[in-house]
């Protein structure tokens, strides 16, 4: 049997649409090279591509997958440019929801940095085949993600985001610098996708979200029920009124874009942390709307191991 031709066509490891959330006004987008710290500006279509990037060997020989991202990103841009544009998680269907899930699980390993880890992983195995066990595993691991609570994060044009050319990001909640198996099916592990400069998806993990939940809950039965707050004034435990006061005060926003889908303001240390997962996490390039790469410059500055890229595998365990 002949083996079948390919065409040789620029393919990318992020999506065209999602790049062109962070381009200027002239349809081009902010690039910092990771090794070089050199600025350019070039259009989507020549960002995070490469020739037959996700053309690979399976079996000794080549297997596309570029037509199976394109349909998963045909079906995800759509709800993603609606919340943009509602700023708000609450108008997407359930099919909508799953779309983006997809997207997410999809993404995760859709990166060059996969690529790295995968091709230093097992030399034995083509590349090929280790895709088509993921593809296999997709639908589980957007289970994983649609199960989660999502939040909108939201920050102004003083603080934006940064694009990685791995964009979504994992960390662990409770220890966000050490290193360790990061997973969405994982305990304590939280991740982000940046969807526009100033709007960006976060998934804490469930335990996490539970927490927030009911622990707001719990402050507003005891901050705002009368009976309740009379029952802890004759127990003398008028400090207990004051902490869910604070836990209203400080929770408040994030609990109601968990529950409700609206944005919830993202404090500088909240965009510090994601542009520095988006630096962490990079193969090659960091993309933005705007010329000013001072953190990156920083992290980097600061992190010169972040310079080559980090082999990533993301863990999926099944019971």
């Amino acid at each position: 049997m002949a083996a079948r031709a390919f065409a040789v066509e620029n393919q990318h490891w992020i999506p065209r649409f999602l790049l062109r959330n962070f381009a200027d006004l002239d349809g081009r987008v902010f690039r910092f090279g990771v090794e070089d710290d050199i600025v350019t500006k070039p259009p989507p279509k020549f960002a995070a591509a490469r020739p037959n990037f996700n053309l690979l060997l399976r079996g000794g020989a080549p297997i596309s997958f570029e037509a199976r991202f394109q349909t998963i990103e045909t079906a995800a841009a759509r709800p993603i440019q609606d919340v943009l544009a509602a700023r708000s998680l609450a108008t997407l269907s359930e099919k909508q929801r799953h779309a983006i899930a997809v997207f997410i699980a999809a993404q995760s390993f859709r990166t060059e940095a996969y690529r790295i880890g995968l091709e230093a992983a097992d030399r034995r195995t083509d590349p090929g085949e280790t895709w088509e066990r993921l593809w296999d595993g997709l639908p589980y691991l957007a289970a994983m993600v649609g199960c989660r609570h999502w939040a909108l994060m939201e920050t102004g044009p003083e603080n934006f985001f940064y694009l990685g050319d791995s964009p979504v990001v994992l960390q662990s909640t409770e220890h966000p610098g050490d290193a360790m198996e990061l997973g969405f099916d994982l305990p304590g592990v939280e991740a982000f996708l940046p969807l526009s400069p100033s709007l960006a998806l976060y998934l804490p993990c469930p335990a996490t979200c539970d927490e927030i939940i009911n622990g707001y809950h719990s402050a507003l039965w005891m901050s705002a029920w009368p009976l309740g707050r009379a029952k802890l004034r004759s127990a003398g435990r008028q400090d207990a009124i004051c902490l869910a006061e604070r836990v209203i005060a400080t929770s408040g926003s994030l609990y109601r874009s968990l529950a409700q889908g609206v944005p919830f303001a993202a404090d500088p240390e909240n965009v510090e942390n994601l542009n520095y997962l988006q630096c962490a996490w990079s193969s090659s390039a960091i993309y933005s709307r705007q010329p000013d790469f001072a953190f990156a410059k920083r992290v980097f500055g600061e992190n010169p191991e972040y310079r080559k890229a980090m082999p990533v595998r993301l863990v999926v365990r099944r019971e």
